[in-house]
């Protein structure tokens, strides 16, 4: 299993062999809206889509959104109590542009930064990587 999290492209191209990643959740902000498998949420500078879904993933219950309802650019707080009565596993947020990764209560945050500054993250079973560019810049032990 193969999944590539991004967001807040913001027009940038994304410039990906989509074909290589078995889930593509984009996290809002100008997002690709016809790519097959694609997994996208709306975020503040987008006209279409939905501002909340939540998924299973290979056995794994996922929260996306983009994070502009719940003020995560102040507090993560709304977000993850949302996340605690959702009951997910995974939670995948942008808005902020700033990579982060914390487990809180056994939810896994995950915000890929922006790609309009080259940042984006892939994970598979073992690893939650993040790159900047195509280089990368930190790697979690994961298991999905």
């Amino acid at each position: 299993m193969k999944i590539l999290v991004l967001s807040d492209n913001h027009y940038r191209n994304i410039d990906f062999n989509l074909n290589e990643y078995d889930y593509i959740i984009h996290l809002g902000d100008r997002g690709i809206f016809d790519a097959k498998g694609v997994i996208y949420v709306k975020g503040n500078c987008d006209y279409d889509g939905e501002k909340l879904i939540i998924t299973n993933i290979n056995n794994k219950k996922v929260l996306i959104t983009h994070g502009d309802l719940y003020n995560v650019k102040e507090t993560l707080i709304r977000l993850t109590f949302l996340a605690r009565e959702k009951n997910v596993d995974y939670v995948f947020f942008g808005h902020t542009h700033i990579p982060l990764f914390f487990e809180y209560e056994k939810i896994k945050f995950i915000n890929p930064g922006a790609y309009i500054d080259g940042r984006y993250v892939v994970i598979n079973e073992e690893e939650i990587i993040f790159y900047k560019e195509n280089f990368i810049e930190k790697k979690i032990k994961n298991e999905w």
